[in-house]
């Protein structure tokens, strides 16, 4: 009944509340008539924790003796089928525990494959549930938007009864931003995560400042600066603005392309957690490797790893493929904190310090196997590392440590920290190759480039932006709610019109009252990504890449998709997108 209903209704008994439609707009109504009833002359609209809870119990009812009731009764699978969409089922809730830089597994298909054409078997399916879930979302989106009025109303009131103070004030345009924002989960988790990272990170870029601009306090930065920074570089680097960078530099073959994908295939395998994970991981690769080495546990500056030789070498090639392939932080923090290390002497030039660490203890533990492969097998080693994360930069410094041996190598990174000083990076470019993801922070990230942007957000004049917001949001409270809003007015003996200027007026003075006074100066960007770096972006009309310089990274690029381009995922996704354009098939597939 429920996926032939053309309009849900669902009994007070089931959600706690009266009939529930997909009309957002009438059941919000009805949200705010039950607040007002429920609140009295309070204007402080209701809290919606409850509603949750019963709208949680709900779904879970309906899953259980409507939808679990109608599943067994159908019978239409056999107890083999059951068994073996049950093992699926937990070989994929094994795949999905993996680390949060971990994409599901996969592999390249042609776009002329037989059979129905999918993104990924490791993508979420649609379940049973589909429909509840959708249903569960937009009741909760409501709730959410509810819940957020009755704040601001809130906020409103607390203001005008403290009579502008510093505290009120600030809440209020938090809750004004929040507003403005509201309905884009993906966006806001993004932003609260990178302003986390961020405030956690206030000591490095303290010494850095410190040590370039004298005393400069990083912990009055306010989070509104962030937002609204993140606004003004929305607006600016834009598609074409992305386009007219890349004009002159060198575009890709999709060879090349495809091949770097089979290299982040490798480099996703590396998150497995158990050895027969990473040797069936091997199995599902383009070319036939053989696990010769694994280890999983990672210590500082010892990253885990694995090493394998190809098999399918003729006896009569003249050379042994050896790969290593080593794996990142499996927390973005952890890569955040070691990004902002220090930079020291290296190879004629800088690098970080503690990933030149961690590539020499690589080359220290595998420099007598190698030997040993090489004089078995009579062959001359070809050397390939391969890393993601922290992992591309101890597999870049292992490279290079290896190269200096005699060794003929290679190294494929993807979101390669900031590593090496400019001069140093171009000398790799025969050799080493990075991927870089659009807005991917990670590559742009070093002591000076934190530093820099901490001082872009102190200066960062945004009180036009915060007042328009505070401002729309007043606006929008006036609409939804305006028995609150009236009721907020008037017991404070103020005129409407007053109220709001009285608000934003103390809006635009307290923002003010943050801001600091502009410089000129910035501390020198040193560390930059190594060797010859492919940068793939968004252009407006799909995806495009091109051959970047190095330096091209020295600043971090804020953009709403600067953590999730870091994870393989993103990088798994891009890649899609990149050769999906290319072929003219939007159903081309890399599983």
């Amino acid at each position: 009944e429920l996926h032939r209903a053309p309009r849900l209704l669902v009994l007070a008994g089931v959600f706690g509340v009266s009939a529930v439609g997909f009309d957002a707009h009438s059941h919000q109504q009805r949200a705010f008539s039950a607040a007002k009833r429920d609140s009295g002359d309070d204007p402080k609209l209701f809290d919606a924790t409850k509603l949750y809870e019963d709208v949680n119990a709900g779904m879970d009812y309906l899953k259980s003796n409507i939808l679990g009731k109608a599943k067994g009764q159908s019978g239409s699978k056999s107890n083999g089928e059951q068994a073996a969409a049950q093992q699926a089922e937990e070989e994929g809730g094994r795949a999905a525990s993996s680390s949060p830089f971990a994409a599901p597994r996969t592999k390249i298909v042609s776009s002329s494959s037989q059979g129905p054409k999918t993104i990924s078997p490791g993508n979420a399916k649609e379940s049973d549930h589909g429909l509840l879930s959708r249903i569960k979302d937009s009741i909760t989106d409501t709730m959410d938007s509810a819940a957020t009025m009755g704040a601001l109303a809130g906020e409103l009131k607390t203001f005008l009864g403290a009579s502008g103070s510093d505290q009120a004030i600030s809440s209020l345009v938090d809750k004004a931003r929040e507003t403005m924002d509201g309905g884009a989960f993906q966006k806001n988790r993004t932003f609260k995560e990178m302003f986390s990272l961020l405030q956690g990170e206030l000591r490095a870029t303290q010494e850095t400042l410190s040590k370039t601009f004298g005393e400069i306090d990083a912990t009055d930065l306010d989070p509104a600066a962030m937002f609204y920074f993140l606004e003004t570089e929305d607006a600016k680097k834009n598609p074409s603005w992305k386009r007219r960078k890349h004009r002159f530099m060198d575009g890709a073959q999709v060879e090349e392309v495809e091949q770097l994908h089979d290299a982040l295939f490798l480099s996703d395998v590396s998150y497995l957690d158990t050895l027969d994970e990473v040797k069936q991981g091997l199995e599902q690769a383009r070319d036939d490797w053989e696990l010769v080495y694994c280890t999983l546990e990672s210590m500082p500056r010892e990253p885990s790893h694995f090493l394998a030789i190809r098999k399918s070498e003729s006896l009569w090639e003249r050379h042994l493929d050896v790969l290593i392939v080593v794996r990142g932080t499996k927390t973005f923090g952890d890569a955040f904190t070691d990004a902002t290390m220090e930079c020291v002497p290296y190879a004629e030039g800088l690098a970080h310090s503690g990933m030149i660490q961690s590539g020499k203890w690589l080359v220290k533990q595998h420099a007598d196997l190698i030997a040993r492969l090489e004089e078995m097998s009579g062959k001359k080693v070809h050397l390939t590392c391969i890393g993601h994360s922290l992992g591309a930069s101890a597999a870049t410094v292992a490279g290079i440590e290896f190269r200096a041996l005699g060794y003929e190598t290679r190294v494929i990174g993807f979101g390669c920290p900031a590593l090496l000083s400019k001069d140093l990076s171009e000398k790799c470019k025969k050799f080493v190759t990075t991927v870089v993801a659009d807005a991917d922070l990670v590559p742009r990230l070093s002591g000076a480039t934190l530093a820099n942007l901490t001082l872009d957000l102190l200066e960062f004049d945004y009180t036009d932006m915060v007042v328009r917001d505070v401002k729309d949001a007043l606006e929008q409270l006036r609409r939804r709610a305006p028995d609150s809003l009236e009721r907020i007015i008037t017991s404070r003996k103020l005129g409407l019109t007053d109220a709001v200027e009285q608000s934003l007026e103390s809006v635009r003075v307290f923002t003010q009252s943050r801001i600091k006074k502009p410089t000129s100066k910035r501390a020198k960007v040193e560390l930059f990504p190594p060797g010859e770096i492919l940068h793939i972006y968004r252009d407006g009309r799909g995806v495009s890449a091109a051959y970047a310089p190095c330096d091209f990274f020295d600043e971090i690029d804020v953009s709403r998709t600067m953590i999730d381009d870091h994870l393989i995922s993103g990088y798994d996704k891009i890649f899609l997108e990149l050769l999906r354009d290319y072929h003219g098939d939007q159903h081309y597939t890399i599983q």
